[in-house]
């Protein structure tokens, strides 16, 4: 099973609580899991913290990736964490949403109003490793949880994307001219 977690390496995005979860793993689990975390940032801290930890076997810290080797990783992921501490809506996060993923993320910022816990992810507290490890422990063995979630996270991943924003702005501008019909033109 491979997890990602993309962006900014640190405490703010909550690389060592991921770290952490992953170690309170079950070993078992554990054995199943291989999560890459790629980013820049603090990228070797993180890796001396996964090696103090013991976990290189099971946590691969890439660094910083161009888009075409973000994408590709996406698209051999299986789930997508993002642990982060302090938010606004990351776009990596709907990236992987719109790839199909399973979201395990915090209710950090305004994830909450992206990811609904249960429906198309798993919302675990901020700074909350324990919780972190339970999720991830679940998206890890629960295959069909984890194309559920995925499933629904594709779909509303949609609704952020280029077409949607258009027509919603385009009935925007025709209620602010008074036109109460703009898809009739």
């Amino acid at each position: 099973m491979h997890a990602v977690a993309l962006g900014r390496l640190g405490v703010r995005k909550g690389s060592y609580d991921l770290i952490d979860a992953v170690a309170a793993l079950d070993e078992t689990v554990r054995n199943r899991l291989l999560a890459t975390l790629a980013g820049d940032g603090d990228v070797d801290q993180v890796r001396a913290a996964v090696a103090e930890a013991g976990l290189g076997a099971t946590i691969d810290v890439v660094g910083w990736l161009d888009p075409m080797a973000r994408d590709e990783l996406l698209c051999r992921a299986n789930i997508f964490v993002w642990p982060s501490r302090n938010e606004g809506l990351p776009m990596a996060l709907l990236e992987a949403m719109a790839n199909g993923l399973a979201p395990v993320t915090t209710t950090a910022g305004s994830i909450g109003e992206v990811v609904t816990d249960g429906v198309n992810g798993l919302l675990v507290g901020p700074a909350h490793a324990d919780q972190l490890a339970h999720a991830l422990g679940a998206l890890v063995t629960d295959e069909n949880l984890r194309a559920r979630l995925g499933g629904v996270a594709r779909e509303r991943a949609g609704e952020f994307g280029l077409d949607r924003w258009y027509q919603q702005l385009t009935r925007l501008w025709a209620s602010l001219a008074g036109d109460p019909h703009p898809s009739r033109r």
